[in-house]
């Protein structure tokens, strides 16, 4: 697979239907605060996720997207990170801990398409932090990151959307 990192300073990113788990909630309600001990597994909560859709009578769209900010309150700086898939349809009654938003609009971001080993993801998001920097743009503590494409080798696609001020 090629290898690069295409870059943009002005894309939109907009998710309909959107099935979120907050996976620091997911941690606290489970107890499960100390992740060297126990580990959490995207893999397994992706499939849950899934299953949940399906079990609404719902259908999957799109690749799992994975959202990562961090928020001051308080004096404290909080952590979120969530998974996100897309479904076909607005999902009522859910359980925790998911929840539906109809729709995510997030305006005026750097973007970047990323392909090559998944190992060096990292680049992606110093790209676009180097490109901020040396144009004077300041950036949000908020980042979507959609999987589009992985194969055997560990090679991946991926497009990574990081809001402006």
């Amino acid at each position: 697979m090629e290898r690069y990192i295409e870059i943009h300073r002005n894309k939109s990113l907009r998710l309909e239907n959107v099935l979120i788990n907050n996976i620091v909630d997911t941690l606290a309600y489970s107890g499960k605060n100390d992740r060297e001990a126990n580990p959490i597994s995207l893999e397994i909560e992706v499939e849950k996720m899934i299953n949940e859709i399906k079990v609404k009578g719902a259908n999957k769209i799109g690749p799992v997207i994975q959202y990562s900010g961090s928020l001051e309150k308080g004096g404290k700086l909080e952590i979120n990170v969530a998974l996100m898939l897309q479904a076909d349809r607005f999902i009522n009654n859910l359980q925790f801990p998911y929840i539906m938003e109809s729709c995510i609009k997030v305006k005026d971001c750097m973007y970047t398409r990323f392909k090559g080993l998944e190992d060096d993801l990292q680049y992606a998001y110093q790209k676009i932090q180097v490109e901020a920097y040396e144009n004077d743009i300041k950036l949000k503590d908020s980042c979507y990151t959609i999987f589009l494409d992985s194969d055997e080798t560990g090679n991946v696609i991926v497009d990574v959307f990081v809001e402006k001020e």
